[in-house]
This record gives structure tokens, sequence and C-alpha cells, in this order.
């Protein structure tokens, strides 16, 4: 009978042990995935991706990092340079998914934004802007001493309404935009530049919120990264759908040469490699409140360019 009692509990034994043992490897498992996703640099990104190609690229760049990880995609409106199309955003979001679709990233937010720029914005609060309330969500629920990473390579509609509807999410954001013109050499601004004129309130105010980190890569250093339409068909991928549509879309376009800018992706180089790029400490545009914010004042577009590439090219050995 004692026998008999001792294997039993010697098997209960053995069962706690073994229980013990899995749920240790289980909940390490889980401890050092999330470790991996806190070292990873995340990112929010904001985009305008079906008007020019820069932003698509800018987005591919981010999905094929391994030291990033994509946490959103909202869609940013440009109302003003199409006035016979209230779809803009519309049309961001299918590209976006798109995106999203190939890279096996379905479950990552795909949002719309305002589908009309800040001024044109009755009522703040009752207008439906999933995009706004996604930032301000993320922001709100961003621990004490930390800042979400919010990179703008549209219009910055979407932020802007964000901060006027909850203006103390500013000091949890590190915002980062591609943005109005800059000669670093004379500090002169310009805002006659596509993404700023598309909603020039929107950029006022986040120029004006003081709270705010903001970095922005000026049109007028961005634009030196630039990418050879027809030498760049030998670096994509042969057979990838996404590639071949890329490819597709580049014959359409009418250049006056073979260059195609790719600004946004410069933005998106320079965060995931401070080193291939310079910045500095401004002051915002007399007409502005006048404060100090980060400005890009040089990038290495050759070593954007060959990273570009080499990431493209370790996809496509890896997709064969």
């Amino acid at each position: 009978m004692k026998t008999a009692l001792k294997r039993i509990l010697k098997r209960i034994f053995i069962f706690i042990v073994i229980a013990f043992l899995v749920y240790l490897v289980v909940s390490n498992i889980s401890f050092f995935r999330d470790l991996t996703r806190r070292d990873k640099l995340t990112l929010i990104i904001d985009t305008d991706s079906a008007y020019g190609q820069d932003d698509l690229m800018a987005i591919i760049r981010v999905l094929l990092a391994e030291e990033a990880e994509l946490e959103g995609l909202l869609s940013a409106q440009w109302r003003l340079s199409d006035l016979d199309n209230d779809s803009t955003v519309r049309l961001n979001m299918d590209i976006n998914q798109s995106i999203l679709e190939h890279f096996n990233q379905t479950s990552t937010p795909n949002l719309p934004g305002s589908a009309s720029p800040l001024i044109h914005i009755a009522d703040l609060r009752r207008t439906s802007n999933r995009a706004s309330a996604y930032i301000i969500k993320r922001a709100s629920e961003t621990p004490a001493g930390e800042k979400m990473n919010l990179v703008c390579l549209g219009p910055v509609t979407n932020l802007a309404a964000a901060l006027t509807t909850v203006p103390d999410i500013a000091p949890k954001i590190n915002c980062y935009v591609m943005g109005p013109w800059y000669e670093p050499s004379s500090r002169v601004w310009n805002k006659n530049e596509w993404n700023t004129k598309n909603d020039l309130d929107a950029m006022d105010k986040l120029l004006d919120t003081k709270d705010l980190d903001l970095y922005i890569m000026p049109a007028t250093i961005g634009n030196d990264l630039v990418i050879d339409r027809s030498q760049s068909y030998g670096n994509f991928p042969l057979r990838d759908s996404l590639f071949d549509r890329i490819i597709e879309n580049w014959k359409l376009l009418d250049l006056p040469n073979d260059s195609i800018p790719m600004a946004s992706l410069s933005l998106i180089q320079a965060i995931l490699h401070p080193e291939m790029s310079s910045q500095k400490q401004v002051v915002t545009p007399p007409e502005n409140a006048q404060r100090k914010i980060h400005m890009y004042t040089r990038i290495d577009a050759a070593r954007m360019k060959k990273d570009l590439w080499d990431a493209i090219e370790d996809y496509g050995k890896k997709n064969r």
C-alpha cells in the first residue's frame, strides 16, 4: 500500500516539476520576444503613398529592416493637389493594404485620416478621423519618460488634428516630417513645398507646438537621394508581384530624365541609420512660435541608396 502511494506521489511530483519547467520555458520565450520587440525601433508612418513614388519605397525599406518594426500605417490627405478627388485617403489605404498583404503584415493597422486639410475641419471632436484617434491613443498609452515615433511622409493633417484635440500628447511624441524647404547656409525657410502647402495650417500647428520634438527632413536635402529608373530594375527581385507592379508604374512615369527623387526614403534611412545623415538644431520660421527644432542638414545619398539595394537583394534571396 505504501509502495503504491509512493509511486503516485512520485508521479505527481514529476508532473508538477515538468509543468513548472514548461511554464518557465514558455514565460521566458514570451519575455525574450517582448524584450527583442522593445529593442526594435517602432515606427508609425503617416503617408500619402498614392502620390509620388518615394513613400512606397520608404515603407518597403522599413518592412525590410530587421532593426525596426512598422507599428501602423496612417493615410494623409492631399486634397488641395487634386480638388476633384475626395478619395485621396482611400487611394493611399488601398496601396498600403497591398504592401502589408505582400509582406504578410495584415495585422498592422491601416487607418484612414482626415479627408480634408485642417482648416476645413469644422469640429475636430465630432469628425471621424481614425488616424488622429490612433495617434492620441498610442501617445496616451506611452509610459512616462518614453516617446512614440511618428513619421509623417505627407501632409501633417492627422497629427495636427490630434494635437488640436488633445494638446497634452505633444511631449509623448517624436515626430519626423518630410517638410519645407530650408537652406542651412542662409537659414532661410520656404514653405512653398508640396507636403507643406497641402496643409499649411497643419504644418504651422506642429511648428508652434513647443512640447513636440520635431525632426524635419527639408526637401532641399531629401531630394539629394535620387534613384535611376532604368538601372533600378536590375536591382529588383525577379517574379515578385510587388516589385513587378512598381516596374510597370515606373515605366509609365513622364520624367524629364530617368531620375526619381526619393525624399521620403531619405528620411526613413536617416531614422534607421543616423550615421548616414547630419542634423542640427535650428530656430523655427519667424512667423511661428520661436523655438528650436531638429533639422537634417546633410545626407549620404550614396550609402542610403546602397543600403536600399542591399536590403532588397537580401529580401530577394530569402524569397527565391
